[in-house]
């Protein structure tokens, strides 16, 4: 009977295309195959928040890559201290 791991690499692609970022995060520990699919999308939009947490991923994208060849969009959220009527022009 056929596995995951039989899926070709496209359609491996496609399934990690619609996963949220906690699942990717998880699946890039999975396995060699599964790591770079999980990688390009977990990376492919940053929100950086200006704390500690944007430290981390610039350290990530300086050492990892693939995952800073795979960002197509930063988001700059200084201190999250936006409100939702803010971020909205309401």
């Amino acid at each position: 009977m056929p596995t995951i791991t039989d899926l070709p690499d496209e359609l491996l692609d496609e399934i990690a295309h619609l996963l949220p970022k906690g699942t990717l995060s998880s699946l890039c520990t999975v396995s060699n195959r599964f790591q770079p699919r999980a990688t390009r999308w977990l990376y492919r939009c940053l929100a950086l928040a200006g704390n500690g947490e944007t430290i981390n991923i610039c350290k990530v994208l300086i050492s990892n890559k693939l995952a800073a060849i795979s960002v197509r969009k930063v988001l700059l959220w200084p201190g999250l201290a936006f409100s939702r009527l803010s971020l909205t022009g309401g």
